[in-house]
């Protein structure tokens, strides 16, 4: 379990939250603190002793950014053209065999292609803005209305 903290969290101070409530909630369900010290203690050690695979190492992205409309083509068809026009265009040589040569100092790391499509903002998002105003003199309760139905068995 202390590998998957690890492993899904980047900041050390999540990390630190993340253990204490796992410890936390095993004592609650009756473990003893003493012995989920010497256990935590032996993780902490075993996972400090050796480095954790990187899972993203094979795949080195490139990620492109586009403004998103809906007539322009899928992420797919940009994904395929990329291929077929810039990595392997038909009668050329394909990019890769051009970066082996070694006289070039470039190496293409790239090894899968993301399109990242991002939404302009909407006129509403710009007219009226969402900021929310904490209430000063009256708790949050007072301001609902009408409460929800309570169930009859």
């Amino acid at each position: 379990m202390m590998e998957h903290i690890f492993l899904l969290t980047t900041h050390w101070g999540h990390q630190q939250t993340s253990i204490r409530n796992l410890f936390l909630h095993l004592c609650n369900r009756g473990y003893s603190s003493t012995e989920l010290q010497l256990l935590f203690v032996a993780a902490f050690d075993r996972i400090k002793n050796r480095l954790l695979p990187d899972p993203w190492a094979n795949e080195k992205r490139c990620y492109l950014h586009l403004p998103f409309h809906p007539n322009d083509p899928t992420s797919t068809v940009t994904q395929r053209l990329s291929r077929e026009h810039l990595l392997a265009p038909t009668g050329k040589p394909s990019l890769h065999t051009l970066l082996e040569n070694p006289a070039s100092a470039a190496y293409l790391g790239t090894n899968w292609m993301i399109v990242a499509y991002h939404h302009p903002s909407n006129l509403c998002t710009l007219l009226f803005p969402r900021l929310f105003k904490a209430p000063t003199d009256h708790p949050i309760s007072s301001f609902i209305l009408d409460p929800a139905p309570v169930a009859e068995l």
